[in-house]
């Protein structure tokens, strides 16, 4: 909501929007504006209905440690990523996108594998591959 506002609007005017109709918020509401940033993400990549997109929602909202400002942007590149695993995926298919190990992202990605019952490496991605030493002619890279 804070990163619609800086933009002129509010998480529910755009919904209206997007719905077509009012949205009439409680408080309770309100207070979970985490959970339809995330749900939002996840329909933009056609993620939402999967088995482990509610469990998901309620990890990253309550144990996320996301900042409310960068939360948007984190969920929206979480859901990229994870619509685009596959068999052919690899780490530096998804390099750039802030996967290494301790990032939220990595840590929000890591936890929908957990629940999809896989690991980075079955889902594709090959963790930390560029983390290691390389020798090369001149020592270590």
């Amino acid at each position: 909501d804070e990163h619609v506002r800086a933009h002129g609007s509010t998480l529910t005017e755009v919904l209206e929007a997007l719905h077509g109709r009012p949205i009439g918020m409680s408080t309770a509401e309100e207070a979970s504006t985490s959970d339809a940033v995330l749900k939002f993400a996840l329909r933009q990549h056609n993620l939402l209905h999967a088995p482990w997109a509610a469990p998901w929602i309620a990890h990253v909202r309550r144990y996320g440690k996301i900042p409310q400002p960068a939360l948007p942007m984190l969920a929206n590149q979480a859901a990229w990523v994870l619509g685009k695993l596959g068999p052919t995926t690899t780490r530096y298919a998804l390099a750039g996108n802030d996967l290494d190990d301790g990032r939220p992202l990595a840590r929000i990605v890591g936890k929908a594998l957990e629940l999809m019952g896989t690991t980075w490496e079955q889902a594709g991605i090959l963790k930390d591959a560029y983390s290691d030493p390389v020798l090369t002619s001149q020592g270590y890279l």
